[in-house]
């Protein structure tokens, strides 16, 4: 089996970049001082995309969650 096909079988399948693309035209970040939560954010690259494409007036603490990510820091 191939590698991606090992991972969707392990429960992981990176977000594709394009899917960040299309959450940031629907959020609307109203205010300056926010915090989001991603429960599974696997290596944090949507909820980083989406602080920076959306975020850039705007204070925005960002928490991420992934059991199997050994990345720290996100």
């Amino acid at each position: 089996m191939s590698n991606i096909g090992n991972k969707l079988l392990s429960g992981y399948f990176k977000t594709p970049i394009k899917q960040g693309e299309y959450l940031s035209q629907l959020i609307n970040v109203k205010g300056t001082e926010h915090a989001w939560f991603d429960p599974t954010c696997g290596t944090g690259e949507i909820l980083q995309f989406l602080k920076s494409k959306l975020g850039e007036d705007k204070e925005i603490a960002t928490y991420g969650v992934e059991l199997e990510c050994a990345h720290k820091g996100i």
